[in-house]
């Protein structure tokens, strides 16, 4: 699922994840300490640039541009039923499909114009 997670950098200016490039598979969290990331989580945008095929170097230069980040990430789904997921998962999901961001707290659905990019699947 397509998650977007708010991050901000802590009292020394770090954020409290580690991403390595992980070949085809891009950019992927291997290490939390302080974030609403998850382990093994995929970087699809940071403060909506696409970083699908970005290096980690040109992730660290976005993540200081501003004082906190926006990121969408790819997760995969847990087994758990969605009420036993963290707030954070409930509060944040994106339906892909209508291109919807779901923040219950703010009662409204923020409606996007899709990107014009292609994916594929190898």
């Amino acid at each position: 699922m397509l998650l977007v997670v708010q991050e901000s950098p802590g009292p020394d200016g770090s954020y409290g994840f580690t991403c390595r490039c992980r070949g085809p598979s891009g950019l992927v969290v291997v290490q939390v300490e302080n974030s609403h990331l998850c382990l093994d989580d995929r970087l699809v945008e940071v403060n909506g640039v696409p970083v699908v095929s970005s290096t980690e170097e040109e992730l660290s230069a976005l993540l200081l541009r501003g004082s906190s980040a926006e990121i969408v990430v790819l997760r995969r789904p847990s087994s758990s039923p969605a009420s036993q997921q963290p707030s954070l998962l409930r509060d944040h999901m994106v339906n892909p499909d209508a291109l919807h961001t779901v923040r219950p707290e703010k009662d409204a659905v923020a409606t996007e114009t899709p990107p014009q990019r292609e994916l594929m699947a190898i």
